[in-house]
């Protein structure tokens, strides 16, 4: 059995790590680009948890915990969709922003990013302030989150994760 993890991204993991960035960013609609020395320096100046299936990276968020101790989103990509990477990442951001008394969860997202927007809904992100004509500012309280990743593992029969 291959053993899966989440941890802090280790300097021996950060070219994976930039490779998945770009991959994620590729992904977005639209698309999003940014040059290697710019997703080092994001990657260097957040805290970024990493999940790890056996040597693999295969998900990735990076976020912000800022004075007033709420946690800001600032990326979060997987090597593969529907195998609730994302979910386990945001769930494990959730218990950091509980332990650390957050009143919310910050993300940005795409109006035109329907998978992106879908994923935030399902765990309980609102809208509560648009970016312009293309995005939206969106938030959840970090009790939300995890009771919303926990009804998901009951529906799904999954073990519980750490």
């Amino acid at each position: 059995m291959t053993i899966e993890i989440i941890e802090q991204l280790e300097a021996k993991d950060t070219e994976s790590a930039v490779k998945l960035f770009k991959k994620g960013l590729a992904a977005e609609i639209p698309r999003g680009e940014l040059p290697d020395e710019a997703i080092y320096k994001e990657l260097d100046t957040t805290l970024c948890l990493v999940y790890k299936k056996g040597k693999n990276l295969n998900g990735l968020v990076n976020f912000k915990l800022n004075k007033s101790r709420n946690i800001t989103l600032m990326f979060i990509c997987v090597s593969e969709y529907r195998k609730k990477i994302g979910l386990k990442l945001l769930h494990r951001v959730a218990c950091i922003g509980s332990e650390n008394g957050a009143r919310w969860i910050y993300a940005g997202v795409s109006r035109r990013d329907a998978r992106a927007v879908g994923f935030y809904k399902s765990l309980g992100f609102r809208s509560y302030k648009r970016t312009g004509h293309r995005g939206y500012y969106i938030r959840a309280k970090p009790y939300e989150i995890l009771q919303k990743v926990e009804q998901k593992i009951h529906d799904l029969n999954c073990k519980p994760f750490d």
